[in-house]
């Protein structure tokens, strides 16, 4: 007996790059996601220069019966296109949906569980390289 599909999703909207390999860290952020929770579905869209976009995504999910969509950026700062472009888009996919629940999640970048597991990767960094060779510190000093 498999496990029943969960009837709402979550999507990952990333900005998007010129360079398949760009997307490498997002797609290893879905895959975890996906093993943490297996019966939820995830989606990485983009804002653009690659697909699917975030409409498209959404329109995925409606045709395969989802009827709630958490969307969570994944975009440090809060520049534009998370204070203009976002929230244009989200309003769009609303009006369209009416009846879809559709819910956004702060950027990651304003997310202070991003910082507090940063600066704990920096303090065990720091531990580590004082008990290195100088010589073998080059490749951690930037972090």
């Amino acid at each position: 007996m498999g496990l029943k599909m969960s009837d709402s999703a979550l999507i990952l909207f990333a900005h998007g790059a010129r360079d398949e390999r760009w997307k490498e860290p997002f797609t290893r952020l879905k895959s975890l996601i996906e093993v943490q929770d297996p019966t939820r579905r995830v989606i990485l869209c983009f804002l653009e220069l690659m697909s699917p976009s975030l409409p498209e995504a959404i329109e995925t999910l409606v045709q395969d019966g989802i009827q709630a969509i958490e969307i969570v950026p994944i975009f440090f700062g809060q520049g534009g296109h998370v204070r203009r472009d976002f929230p244009k888009l989200l309003d769009e996919c609303r009006a369209k949906y009416p009846n879809l629940e559709l819910s956004a999640k702060a950027a990651v970048g304003e997310d202070d569980k991003t910082f507090s597991h940063r600066k704990r990767c920096r303090m065990e960094l720091h531990t580590l390289r004082k008990d290195l060779h100088p010589a073998h510190q080059i490749g951690i000093a930037g972090i």
